[in-house]
């Protein structure tokens, strides 16, 4: 199911976190954590999205779809989810996202966009 980012690709909140690595350098990612209205690759959906530093976990449902879920990274507001369907890439902006999703199965990528949930 392509709708994990967004679902395949999701969004952000307002919210930085900013984790010290090893080597004491730190890195700032948007904080994606909630629940986001997807749509995009001929689906619409929520994914919810829980985050451990820069570290993704996506759950997304979609009607007639069904579920999926992804795993992925955040790195500033550039996302990346991973998923048996394929892989989704893109950008967060406060509790807007956009990106495109490339199927696993023939390589087609298609665009998402979701909105952050009160």
């Amino acid at each position: 199911m392509w709708l994990v980012l967004g679902c395949t690709a999701c969004a952000c909140s307002s919210t930085n976190v900013t984790p010290v690595e090893q080597d004491g350098s730190t890195t700032t990612c948007e904080d994606l954590a909630g629940t986001w209205d997807v749509t995009g690759c001929g689906a619409r959906g929520q994914c919810t999205v829980a985050q451990q530093t820069c570290s993704l976990s996506v759950v997304c449902s979609a009607f007639l779809i069904g579920e999926e879920t992804a795993t992925g990274t955040i790195d500033t507001d550039d996302f990346t989810f991973m998923s048996e369907s394929g892989t989704c890439t893109g950008t967060v902006s406060g509790t807007v996202l956009a990106g495109t999703c490339t199927s696993a199965a023939d390589g087609s990528s298609c665009a998402v966009t979701g909105t952050l949930l009160p």
